[in-house]
């Protein structure tokens, strides 16, 4: 009787401690449809979300996963959902919009992986999600749970840097400010990073992942601020103004 009640106890706590996820199926990680409560709309023209610097946001040489659904505007221009980025040669990672095609991107280790998806932005909601795999040695690009892209991890090392967090655009030190701004919709942002509870979190292959930031585009905390729902503190700092749109 003692084990049961103790085995009970266990698979609780990890229950709480991780989430199981799938990249092949876009809705195996209870992720809320974007139409039923509502999301951010960046103009592009200086609205974005900053995250300071933490070494839970430092993923250089590590497994992660970046997913994010969003409803971009196509413009022929750069455009980043989430950006850990300072200079062309010391980017941290990037997901976003490659100007040249409007096709999807997830940019890791300063250029040394980039990778475009194929499905170009037509005007929906879409979930995208850029996986940098240690373990297998693959760099992955995902659209609505579909694996669109891949290649092998370029062996040229990442870095991490200790510039924030941008999202909605990216940060660039040449002109000391933030460029290159999404115009679109953002219903949510999520990072995986390496587990540090050491639990294997089902993301079409076995990962050890933690949810390491969770920013809901309708949780304001304070005034400025878009909270981080994992109660890790990564709380993001509204900069211009974007606009709420519900739904």
């Amino acid at each position: 009787m003692k084990k049961t009640i103790l085995l009970l106890i266990m698979t609780l706590v990890l229950a709480m401690g991780c989430k199981k996820i799938k990249v092949t199926d876009p809705e195996d990680d209870d992720t809320p449809d974007p139409i039923e409560i509502g999301s951010l709309y960046f103009d592009g023209n200086g609205d974005f979300l900053v995250v300071e610097d933490h070494d839970d946001l430092d993923l250089a040489n590590k497994t992660y996963v970046l997913e994010a659904m969003v409803k971009p505007k196509a413009n022929n221009y750069y455009q980043w959902f989430l950006s850990k980025a300072y200079l062309n040669d010391n980017m941290d990672y990037m997901l976003g919009i490659d100007r040249y095609n409007n096709k999807y991107r997830h940019i890791s280790s300063s250029l040394g992986n980039d990778i475009n998806a194929i499905t170009a932005i037509n005007g929906d909601w879409i979930k995208v999600e850029g996986v940098h795999n240690i373990e297998t040695g693959t760099f992955s690009i995902y659209i609505n749970g579909k694996l669109e892209n891949t290649t092998n991890i370029n062996s040229r090392s990442s870095k991490s840097n200790d510039n924030d967090l941008y999202i909605g655009a990216r940060w660039f030190s040449n002109n000391l400010k933030a460029v290159e701004f999404l115009t679109g919709e953002i219903d949510y942002i999520k990072i995986w990073g390496p587990s540090k509870r050491n639990v294997a979190v089902s993301k079409g292959i076995e990962l050890n992942l933690d949810l390491i930031a969770y920013w809901e585009m309708n949780e304001l905390y304070g005034t400025n601020q878009v909270e981080d729902l994992t109660g890790n503190g990564h709380h993001a700092t509204i900069n211009g103004n974007p606009k709420f749109i519900k739904h």
